[in-house]
């Protein structure tokens, strides 16, 4: 099996019974079931939708009420289908793009190269030096991370997240902030990925999404009204388009 067919990188999001909150009396999100399938998968609503803590209880670290969320792949070499572990399986870039205030870019880098890949100077080969480079994240190697801007922590933390080479990346409105000369290359990178890592992004930019996504889901007051291949949530929706359907 070729490792770099794009079939390869799929990721399938399950979810049965999850409800997730945050005091005794609310529910931030209820996901009765839930199976969807794709390359890159877009998490679409409004603000307070659920999003993020759809995001953060894929990773564990938001405690499941009830019930259970898992993203999943098929191991290349075995066929079989596995649970991605968020301890070696999974990047996650946050909303807030945080990064260590008192440490330098290039020590933080390095701590993710320690921590991931057992390697402190990972981020010191040419191929991931041009990754840096594209990102605008090498001419930031010296600052502080309280020196950065919100753009800045962003970009580093998506290079870290790239760096250790996931299976699977989530982002987090990972273009809020970005100009865009940077939107675009972290486009770039992550199209050119594709081929061998998955991708679920949270994003109000409907333009992108549909530009790189395969998939979506679509909350609304932490449930899901509607999800699957991005003409049928089109469909679902009303729009012409998937702009205008999540404007409807």
């Amino acid at each position: 099996m070729n490792p770099l067919n794009p079939i390869n990188a799929l990721v399938t999001l399950n979810s049965k019974g999850l409800q997730v909150g945050y005091d005794r009396q609310s529910i931030a999100l209820a996901i009765p079931e839930l199976t969807i399938s794709g390359n890159c998968i877009a998490l679409l609503g409004h603000n307070g939708s659920g999003k993020s803590t759809l995001l953060k209880t894929l990773l564990k670290l938001t405690n499941a009420r009830h019930g259970t969320i898992a993203a999943l792949q098929v191991n290349p070499e075995t066929g079989a289908e596995e649970i991605l572990s968020p301890q070696t399986d999974i990047a996650f870039c946050p909303e807030a793009g945080s990064v260590f205030l008192d440490v330098s870019v290039d020590a933080y880098l390095a701590f993710w190269g320690r921590l991931r890949l057992n390697d402190a100077d990972a981020h010191h080969s040419l191929p991931n030096q041009a990754l840096l480079s594209e990102l605008g994240v090498l001419e930031l190697r010296r600052k502080l991370g309280r020196e950065l801007s919100k753009g800045q922590r962003r970009r580093v933390h998506a290079a870290a997240g790239f760096l250790i080479k996931p299976k699977l990346f989530l982002f987090d409105e990972p273009f809020d902030g970005l100009d865009i000369r940077h939107t675009s290359a972290l486009i770039s990178c992550i199209e050119r990925l594709k081929p061998t890592t998955s991708f679920i992004i949270s994003s109000h930019r409907i333009d992108i999404v549909e530009r790189l996504c395969d998939a979506a889901i679509v909350l609304r007051d932490g449930r899901v009204i509607t999800s699957g291949t991005l003409p049928q949530v089109t469909q679902a929706l009303g729009g012409a388009t998937l702009s205008a359907g999540m404007m409807g």
